[in-house]
Order: structure tokens, then C-alpha cells, then sequence
């Protein structure tokens, strides 16, 4: 599913085609995000003038009705809301799609309540300073070609069992706030369902300052009675520097169920900032069992085969 709703959305724009993450390098402004969204009115890719603003506070979906969009909110035929500048939105109704924007945080939930469908192609995260969140969260979301930087996470993927959680064609980014600050690129943290990355670049340095803890991709929290499969594809994966042990994907808590696997395939993981850096982890408590991880593909930045360890 993850595939093919991201190649019916790209054949929307210009001929950047995305074979692997690896193509994404250098291209915060070109290939993803706000400004690498060729705007079908205007002729033209975004620049920020282009945007309408919203920002000075947290926003609900539903005030975004007042102004143009599409679509009646329903699954198949969402709300699109294109050309914002906003500071946090929380959805209060399912299924929305946000479009060509920049904002601080998108979430699809409000006041506890998670609202499935919400959809983020050509999104730019960048909050003023990192504030000890994630860009988007929970579950049941896609993100295409988006631009995640500058919190202290990137996304909290949680799976979710109406569409799941798809992020393709994407950069993830993230700032630490201090010296002592745990930092992922991605978060699933006792989710369930399904969860897929497919040709995504992720950067487990942060942007500003050298951090104790971190990991590229963290799956872990997760019970026996969790059902999830996540899914990493073609992908590529930087890991940091320093002395610590931190891995750049965690693949976790496989041995308290059968019922939670993993794949990883055709991905990259480059280790030139630490050659000692595991380049994957099944954890050390309830470790995920090997023949629930497919792995096949995977290579370092100098051409390596990885193996499964």
C-alpha cells in the first residue's frame, strides 16, 4: 500500500524521481519540503510569500475550513489544505490532507482522540527552537516527500490499523536541546499495525550540538499482545558520532510475540562519523528473534554487505 499511494501522488509533480534515499542528499530545498512543490495555479515551485499565514497559535484542522480547500473529509476524498504557514496543528477531524506547507508540528490528535487519514505531501517541519517534541505524530498518517527537522524527534510512528504509517521520499532531521538530550529520527513507541519507510534519508547526528542519546530508527515499547510490522526500504541511514552504543535501527520486543517482525532491504547505513557504530540492534530484553527480521540488501556507505546481527 505504501508504494503505491506514493507513486500515484509523485507522478503529480516534475520528473525527480526517487529510487533511494541516497538521492535525497543535498536536497532540503529541492526535493522535499514547501519549496520543492510545483504548485499546479502558480506554474511554479513555492517560495514563501506564497503561503498563507496562520501562525501565532496551536490550530485545530477544522478552522482551516474557512479558508480554500477541497474534498468533503471522508476517506477517499479527504480535505486538502494547501499553501499554509502555521505553528502546531492538531487534527480534530479525520482525514486531511495538508499540501505544499510550513508549519511547527502536524498531529492527528486532539484532546486525546486519534483521527485517522491525515495526509502530509510537501510539508516542511521547522519549528523557532526544539521544545521537546516530534514533528508529527501518532499512527494512521502518511507523509510524502516532507522535510522533518529542527525538534528534538522527528516522528512518532505508531503503525495503526485503518492505513497504517507510510513516510516516503523523505529527510528526517533533528535538533537537540542540550548536551544530555535523547534524540530519534523516528519513534515507535508501543504502537501497532504497520509501519513503512520507503526511500527516506535520515541523519541520527543532530543539527547543532554533539547529544549523549540518540537513535536513527527506534522500534520498541511494545506488550504480547502487539501485532507490528515495520519496514524499512531502500533507505539511507546515517549514523553519529561518539563513544556511545546507540544503534541506527532498533528492531525491538520481537521476543515477547511471533507477532512482531521487521524488514529491512536495499538500505544504506552509513557509519563514516563512528566505524564502530552497530549498525542495527534486536535488543538486549525480549530480543527480537532473527527469523523475525527479513534482511536482505543492506550495505554500508563504502559498499559493505551488512549482515543480520
Amino acid at each position: 500500500m505504501a508504494r503505491t499511494i506514493a507513486i500515484q501522488i509523485g507522478l503529480m509533480q516534475p520528473p525527480d524521481v526517487i529510487t533511494h534515499g541516497s538521492q535525497l542528499i543535498g536536497g532540503e530545498s529541492t526535493l522535499v519540503g514547501y519549496t520543492s512543490y510545483l504548485d499546479p495555479g502558480l506554474g511554479r515551485k513555492l517560495i514563501l510569500g506564497d503561503l498563507v499565514d496562520w501562525t501565532g497559535s496551536t490550530h485545530v484542522a477544522s478552522d482551516f475550513l474557512a479558508g480554500p480547500h477541497t474534498g468533503s473529509g471522508v476517506q477517499g476524498d479527504p480535505y486538502v489544505f494547501t499553501k499554509l504557514h502555521t505553528d502546531r496543528i492538531r487534527l480534530d477531524i479525520p482525514w486531511c490532507t495538508f499540501k505544499g506547507c510550513l508549519s511547527t508540528s502536524i498531529y492527528n490528535d486532539f484532546s486525546g482522540t486519534h483521527h485517522p487519514g491525515l495526509g502530509m505531501e510537501f510539508v516542511t517541519f521547522d519549528p523557532p527552537v526544539p521544545d521537546g517534541e516530534q514533528n508529527t505524530q501518532w499512527e494512521d498518517y502518511y507523509a510524502l516527500r516532507c522535510l522533518f527537522q529542527g525538534d528534538t524527534d522527528g516522528a512518532r510512528a505508531n503503525g495503526g490499523t485503518v492505513i497504517g504509517t507510510m513516510i516516503t521520499e523523505s529527510i528526517i532531521k533533528t535538533k537537540a536541546v542540550d548536551g544530555g538530550d535523547h534524540n530519534d529520527g523516528v519513534q515507535l513507541s508501543g504502537g501497532a499495525g504497520n509501519v513503512t519507510f520507503d526511500r527516506v534519508l535520515l541523519y541520527m547526528e543532530t543539527m547543532n550540538i554533539a547529544q549523549l542519546g540518540s537513535s536513527g530508527m527506534q522500534f520498541a515499547d511494545m506488550t504480547s499482545g502487539t501485532t507490528m510490522h515495520a519496514a524499512v526500504h531502500d533507505s539511507y541511514l546515517v549514523g553519529k558520532s561518539g563513544a556511545d552504543n546507540n544503534e541506527i535501527l532498533r528492531c525491538y520486543d520481537g521476543g515477547l510475540t511471533s507477532n512482531i517482525t521487521y524488514e529491512a532491504t536495499g538500505n544504506v547505513f552509513d557509519l563514516s562519523l563512528n566505524r564502530s557504530r552497530p549498525y542495527l540492534g534486536r535488543g538486549t530484553s525480549n530480543t527480537t528473534p532473527m527469523g523475525q527480521v527479513a534482511w536482505s540488501e543492506n550495505f554500508d556507505d563504502l559498499g559493505n554487505p551488512l549482515s543480520l546481527i
